[in-house]
């Protein structure tokens, strides 16, 4: 037998005794009724309530904020009794305490009403019956991001319910409850909200913990490319993302991802020497397979130095009368990257007649020395893929190079 059930039974047999005597009786006591009904009467001609003989109809009530009195409908063997006549109500909540029809029910919850006979009637009889709780409308939380100090984290919220047709603000604490998780380290902190008393309904609303964010310390140009330096963050921190930007607004940018928290300065190569480049940095925390990010650092712009250039003879080609440079090969280093530079001596007219045009490729090998035959009048190279070097020519034909002080020598092959 729960709390209400014992409550109910003391106050049940306290006020039956306070409201009328009945006597003990047994089935011969009852006074004679007519054939069919089922009446029973007492040996001072009262009628007696029972489930047999009464009936109670009544509805559930929904909360409202003020004192209702619910409409009830007794009636006994199909006649309809009359209140304050025939019988009295009393109510009794969830606390035990007894309440009388005239000062009604309020709160949301379940309540045993007591159907007393009076006058012609005697005995009580109960029925349960229910104020509804009122559904909370909505749920206004500053999701909104904040960032990791090492204390638990807080919204600001507003729970709102409509009442009699007016939408109200709820009070904290005696009408809703919030109850917090996750929300101190990065990540995702989860609130839930739920009615309490008079409202129901359960919300859930999230908002991010981003890692605290970190600056750049410096950035400083490279040829071809730039150094960077940023402060280092370890607590709530994985690593570091840096991006870089031939635009300021970064809409075409270029992201590398560090992934030890102790790593603060990367360099940068093989970018375009003399161009400007925009630089951020921001941290991150991984939890649960998901990563934090922190804010962007203020954006530092650099400027990549322009390349040095070394050259290096790798051979030249003379004619063999005159001994005049007909091509000389320089190893050129720029832009991060080694590149051929083959530069043409175009010789006297009279040794020269035209051709047709065609493509050629040369491919550098590692022989000690050769003499070649080479179709040549005006050239255009470029380097391609495998260390392929491609000219364009048009007629003319120079003839026996002869390769002087290095040991590379050219194979031509026909495209």
């Amino acid at each position: 037998m729960n709390m209400l059930a014992r409550k109910t039974t003391a106050v049940l047999l306290a006020l039956t005794l306070a409201v009328t005597f009945i006597p003990v009786f047994n089935q011969s006591a009852f006074a004679e009724t007519e054939a069919g009904s089922k009446a029973q009467l007492t040996s001072q001609g009262q009628y007696v309530l029972s489930d047999d003989t009464t009936d109670i109809w009544v509805d559930d009530l929904t909360y409202n904020g003020k004192k209702q009195i619910p409409e009830v409908e007794v009636y006994y063997d199909w006649d309809l009794l009359t209140q304050d006549r025939d019988y009295i109500l009393r109510f009794i909540d969830s606390n035990g305490n007894t309440i009388s029809a005239d000062e009604g029910i309020c709160n949301a919850g379940q309540y045993l009403m007591m159907v007393i006979g009076i006058g012609d009637y005697t005995g009580t009889i109960t029925k349960t019956i229910n104020i509804k709780t009122v559904p909370i409308t909505s749920v206004n939380a500053n999701q909104q991001a904040v960032i990791y100090n090492g204390k638990r984290r807080y919204k600001t919220i507003t729970v709102k319910a409509k009442l009699n047709g007016t939408v109200r603000t709820l009070k904290k604490g005696t009408e809703y409850t919030v109850a917090y998780k996750n929300n101190k380290n990065v990540g995702k902190a989860t609130i839930t909200i739920k009615g309490k008393g008079n409202y129901k309904g359960t919300f859930k609303r999230t908002f991010k913990i981003r890692p605290r964010a970190t600056w750049l310390r410096s950035v400083k140009p490279r040829p071809c490319g730039f150094k960077a330096k940023w402060a280092k963050k370890t607590t709530q921190v994985s690593g570091y993302q840096i991006q870089y930007s031939r635009k300021s607004s970064f809409s075409t940018r270029k992201t590398i991802t560090i992934k030890s928290n102790r790593t603060i300065k990367r360099s940068f190569k093989n970018l375009k020497g003399g161009k400007k480049y925009y630089v951020r940095v921001r941290t991150y925390k991984k939890v649960n397979g998901t990563k934090y990010f922190s804010k962007w650092s203020a954006k530092k712009v650099v400027r990549a130095k322009r390349p040095t250039l070394k050259k290096y003879i790798l051979g030249r080609w003379i004619n063999k009368n005159d001994k005049k440079d007909l091509l000389v090969i320089k190893k050129v280093r720029y832009d991060g990257k080694t590149h051929l530079n083959i530069l043409p001596y175009y010789g006297r007219s009279d040794s020269l007649y035209l051709g047709p045009m065609a493509n050629w490729g040369l491919k550098i090998t590692g022989t000690s020395s050769m003499r070649v035959e080479m179709f040549s009048y005006k050239y255009t190279w470029k380097v391609t893929s495998a260390g392929l070097l491609r000219a364009k020519y048009r007629g003319g034909t120079i003839k026996y190079y002869r390769k002087l002080g290095s040991n590379v020598h050219l194979t031509f092959q026909g495209q």
